[in-house]
């Protein structure tokens, strides 16, 4: 349950599709994760809590209902603020998908 007491510690649970892998993150205060290069695109959902966000040159505070969008290649940072757990829902693309992109291009097929 997303109203459960979050983990003692940072906890991460991946599962990973042919195209996309989708995490739920718990983090405590304090704890960063950070990539001088993301090797995959990623979007983070913060879904509790708060975080210090940096992705490439651009810095910003986040909460609840905030996304991150960290594109392939770039730096990222972010570290939970002080006064609590963070929560986060995160996808990244996989490399099966990222060969398929740099084999055919990327499409907009959006059918809305």
């Amino acid at each position: 349950s997303l109203e459960a007491p979050p983990a003692s510690g940072h906890c991460e649970r991946w599962v990973e599709g042919t195209n996309i892998a989708f995490g739920f993150v718990e983090s405590p205060p304090g704890h960063t994760e950070e990539g001088k290069r993301a090797e995959h695109e990623i979007f983070l959902y913060v879904i509790a809590g708060a975080l210090d966000a940096r992705v490439g040159k651009m810095k910003q505070k986040v909460g609840a209902g905030d996304v991150i969008h960290v594109p392939r290649g770039a730096a990222y940072r972010w570290t939970v603020r002080k006064g609590g757990a963070a929560r986060y829902a995160a996808v990244r693309s996989t490399l099966r998908l990222e060969a398929a992109i740099r084999k055919h291009g990327a499409a907009d097929n959006w059918r809305g």
